[in-house]
């Protein structure tokens, strides 16, 4: 779903740093969601990937291998994903 910006938050996107993440408040549910560019948006997936594979990475790296099966590495991500 693809919204358009209200005129206060163009003004406020223009006055941000490049890059940079942009707050908005839903007054009305007391929640706060980020704006960020496609670029933006690109690296923090590509650092929080990087972030929570560092520590399988580390252990194959130390030979902690174990043997695994990829149905059952499939089916428990679609448990996590629900």
């Amino acid at each position: 779903m693809m919204i358009k910006l209200t005129h206060e938050q163009r003004e406020a996107l223009q006055h941000q740093p490049a890059g940079e993440p942009l707050s908005v408040i839903d007054e009305e549910k007391q929640r706060v969601y980020t704006l960020l560019d496609p670029q933006a948006a690109r690296e923090f997936a590509i650092f929080t990937l990087r972030r929570e594979l560092q520590p399988a990475v580390d252990a194959a790296d130390r030979g902690e291998l174990e043997p695994w099966n990829v149905v059952e590495i499939i089916a428990e991500g679609e448990r996590q994903a629900r």
